[in-house]
């Protein structure tokens, strides 16, 4: 009977021991547990951190894409401004192609017209010349004229009258006794 009190002595001693161990081993477990519990929420709040830095990746993608065609959409009238620039300087540069032609006109009618101002103030300058002549025959003339009116006055042949209407050659006559300077010549 000792035997069997020995064993179950021995037993019940083993048992406790096995509790103790189990005991610490579900310590263990627990604390392994809360470990990874802890381990898991850490991991949530980093899976929530992730989704919440993917989110603001997505925003950040979404504000990049918004840029992205507001720079396109800025492309497309800065190309469509391109155009028109060209298009107007085409049409600037056609402007003075035709601006050149008419200048090239311009300075070739100028060159006609300082060619015709040149024999224009030559014909003026012979005009002139001829002008004071006409001036120098009209005074011979008026002078002529005074002489025939003071030939009117004092009497004159028929002879003498005939010899003026018919002789083309220059001429004298010479005053009859009325005159008041007997002898006198008129030019003709």
């Amino acid at each position: 009977f000792a035997v069997v009190a020995e064993e179950v002595t021995q037993f019940s001693l083993e048992t406790q021991n096995f509790s103790i161990q189990t005991a610490k081993i579900i310590s263990l477990v627990v604390q392994e547990f809360s470990d990874l519990r802890n381990i898991y929420k850490q991991m949530y709040g980093e899976v929530i951190s992730s989704s919440e830095a993917a989110a603001y990746c997505g925003q950040t993608f979404e504000q990049i894409n918004q840029h992205i065609i507001r720079n396109k959409n800025g492309i497309e009238n800065v190309a469509e401004s391109i155009k028109s620039i060209l298009s107007l300087a085409i049409r600037v540069s056609d402007e003075a192609e035709t601006i050149l032609a008419e200048s090239l006109t311009i300075d070739n009618s100028i060159s006609e017209m300082t060619q015709a101002a040149l024999k224009q103030k030559s014909y003026a300058a012979s005009t002139l010349e001829h002008s004071a002549r006409l001036a120098e025959l009209a005074q011979i003339l008026q002078e002529f004229m005074n002489s025939i009116k003071i030939c009117s006055t004092t009497s004159v042949s028929t002879i003498e009258t005939e010899q003026l209407l018919s002789n083309e050659e220059p001429f004298e006559i010479v005053a009859s006794h009325n005159s008041e300077e007997e002898g006198a010549v008129w030019p003709a």
